[in-house]
């Protein structure tokens, strides 16, 4: 209990101070014009590199949730092995290799931490580099200081972040090379170091490509390369991954109607995540047929980014809170907050995603399958909790496609 409340007092304070920054923008953002790259380059030293001295340097913490399994993962990369036949992953098949980069220079699990932090501020910049959203700079700041980003980033280390940092890496040099093949092998290779998530998000890319076949013939080039190599070396190893699908977790619309219908409604079957990979590919491909004539690309791929990953978070019933890591922080950069209290509803949001994850793994994952199990005061905060996000994600797809429409033309 005592992770949980320094967590709760850690967002309440994060987003007092984020509902400060908001309120300022017109200071922060004469404050940033003088040097806008000293301002970046301090406000990630003072709110990632700063805390994470702090917990892991200073007070010696270990890190926890997923790092120690990254850690082992990215261990077997550095002695060698073949991801799947030598060492496990639970990830894409280069994403071990990718973070071992820095264990030559610090083996630790504490290395881990700070390299995904450095991938982090990578795809920061990045978003920033791209946007087009006014007071930039407010948007940064926020999103560093945001409960949710500084938590799963740093106390976390979270890797999620990752699918959306590939994303906006491949967008900026679109900018310069317009490429569709060239663009379909960047695509495969983020395939192959984020998760098998983001294959998910192709069909935006292909039904945008006015040359879809060459988009089609970079991505086939490197996936069934891959896909070879992954065979001939490890068998169906490669396949493992999948199987997290099959967890139940919450929350999600699964588990919440699980709650209401009193245990009718099914929760945990393996045909439910199919259904929700479904619903989630036919969602994006509807949304990408109705923007497709949107005239900038990274208008149009960050929309329907947002949308896939936060209707995941409705859908599939394998998602969680950390799954917001995802798409919290092209988010930041897309929408605009028209009033206070959609400000506070949103912060409020950011707290309970945080603390949910940690209040359902520090009380044994508990389902909630009938209305008396509600009588047991952490099912039923966990529910309310649980009701809250929910509404918040779809309040947030809902604003969204309001942007999203907004860059249609005329």
């Amino acid at each position: 209990m005592t992770i949980i409340f320094i967590k709760l007092v850690l967002a309440i304070l994060l987003s007092v101070f984020s509902f400060g920054l908001s309120t300022q923008k017109v200071l922060i953002e004469s404050f940033a014009a003088n040097n806008r790259s000293v301002f970046f380059v301090t406000s990630f030293l003072l709110l990632r590199i700063a805390p994470f001295y702090l917990v892991y340097i200073l007070f010696d913490f270990s890190p926890t949730s997923d790092v120690p399994i990254f850690y082992e993962s990215a261990q077997g990369a550095i002695n060698g092995g073949f991801v799947y036949k030598d060492f496990q992953t639970v990830y894409s098949p280069l994403f071990p290799y990718l973070i071992a980069v820095i264990l030559p220079f610090w083996s630790s699990t504490k290395a881990i931490v700070l390299i995904l932090i450095l991938f982090e501020m990578i795809a920061v910049y990045l978003t920033y580099k791209l946007s087009d959203s006014n007071n930039k700079s407010v948007r940064m700041l926020f999103y560093l200081a945001l409960p949710s980003g500084m938590v799963f980033s740093v106390l976390g280390g979270q890797e999620d972040v990752l699918m959306w940092g590939f994303i906006a890496a491949i967008l900026f040099i679109f900018q310069y090379f317009t490429s569709n093949f060239f663009i379909g092998i960047l695509l495969g290779f983020a395939l192959l170091f984020t998760k098998f998530l983001f294959i998910l998000i192709l069909p935006a890319f292909l039904l945008y490509s006015k040359d879809w076949k060459y988009f089609l013939a970079g991505i086939s080039l490197i996936g069934l390369s891959s896909l070879w190599i992954l065979y001939h070396f490890s068998g169906l190893g490669f396949l493992g991954p999948l199987n997290e699908a099959n967890i139940a977790r919450t929350p999600n619309i699964w588990s919440f109607l699980h709650t209401i219908s009193n245990g009718l409604t099914p929760y945990g079957q393996k045909y439910i995540n199919w259904l929700g990979l479904i619903l989630i590919e036919a969602l994006v491909i509807f949304i990408s047929l109705r923007y497709r004539l949107i005239h900038s690309i990274s208008s149009y791929i960050q929309g329907i980014f947002i949308q896939l990953f936060v209707f995941l978070m409705i859908v599939q019933q394998s998602s969680y809170s950390n799954y917001a890591y995802v798409f919290i922080l092209p988010l930041i950069f897309y929408i605009d907050f028209d009033k206070n209290s959609e400000m506070v509803f949103f912060l409020i949001l950011n707290i309970l995603l945080v603390i949910q994850p940690a209040v359902w793994w520090r009380n044994g994952l508990p389902y909630i399958h009938s209305y008396v199990d509600l009588l047991d005061p952490i099912k039923f905060i966990l529910f309310l909790m649980e009701l809250y996000i929910l509404a918040g994600l779809f309040w947030i797809m809902v604003k969204v496609d309001q942007k999203i429409k907004s860059f249609l033309p005329n």
